[in-house]
């Protein structure tokens, strides 16, 4: 029947993803999408078992624990979107099992600790956001080998050290938005970020950087908007700022 081969039809969630729900027998399912569904309880451990996933959208829940190591069995998956639940703990080691994702989303829950030491993996990641979350550790240079990457949000945690975005440029890259406003990154701005000749968005506001605006920026010209403001910043503002549609420099 229509229905049996759809086995999601009949599956009953009443807003919770129980452990030996009949959604994880639908080992053919590909695309799971309960955004903005109410549910609540714990991500289970027997998602893993759903291995022909290539999307996986739990936006705007109220799932709540940790995000489970089984998740790394998904490894076909390219879409994954657990923002906006109350998610908590270690972001698991596994996660670096998805190397096909192309987008990674688990902004604003109440994850701690570190991201995955050496991200250089996910080869086809253009979407990166972890913002909002309380996140610690050093910058994730390691991201900035994705020629592919596009948007990079680690806003609002409390990630600390130098900015560093490696020596691996290549014209290639198509870098367009960089958010790491709210953290405790200190040091200068480095040179380093004029490479990224696509950028459009650049938020670096409500840190501890130090130094003085470098002249290299002015190679940005797609760059429309810029958040320096909230850091210990100092010297000349300079000219090129004012072609920007949006700049913010305040409380330097």
């Amino acid at each position: 029947s229509f229905s049996s081969a759809f086995g999601f039809l009949s599956v009953s969630l009443n807003n919770s993803l129980k452990q030996n729900s009949g959604l994880f027998k639908l080992q053919h399912l590909r695309n799971l999408t309960l955004r903005n569904s109410s549910l609540n309880g714990e991500i289970p451990s027997s998602l893993g078992y759903l291995s022909r996933l290539t999307k996986l959208n739990l936006l705007y829940n109220n799932l709540v624990g940790q995000v489970p190591d089984s998740i790394g069995n998904l490894t076909r998956l390219r879409y994954l979107d657990l923002s906006q639940n109350k998610l908590t703990g270690k972001i698991p080691i596994s996660l670096a099992n998805l190397t096909n994702l192309y987008l990674l989303y688990i902004h604003d829950n109440y994850l701690e600790s570190t991201l995955p030491p050496n991200m250089s993996g996910f080869q086809n990641l253009k979407y990166f956001g972890v913002g909002g979350n309380s996140l610690s550790g050093s910058f994730p240079t390691s991201l900035f080998t994705i020629p592919s990457l596009l948007y990079f949000d680690i806003s609002r945690n409390q990630f600390k050290g130098s900015i560093e975005f490696g020596n691996t440029f290549s014209s290639s890259f198509m870098l367009k938005y960089v958010n790491i406003g709210y953290n405790n990154f200190d040091g200068p701005i480095p040179e380093s970020l004029s490479e990224f000749l696509t950028l459009g968005e650049i938020d670096l506001g409500y840190n501890n950087l130090f130094g003085s605006i470098p002249r290299s920026m002015s190679k940005l010209v797609n760059l429309y908007y810029l958040d320096l403001s909230g850091n210990n910043l100092e010297g000349e503002i300079p000219s090129w700022l004012w072609r920007l549609t949006v700049v913010k420099l305040s409380y330097n």
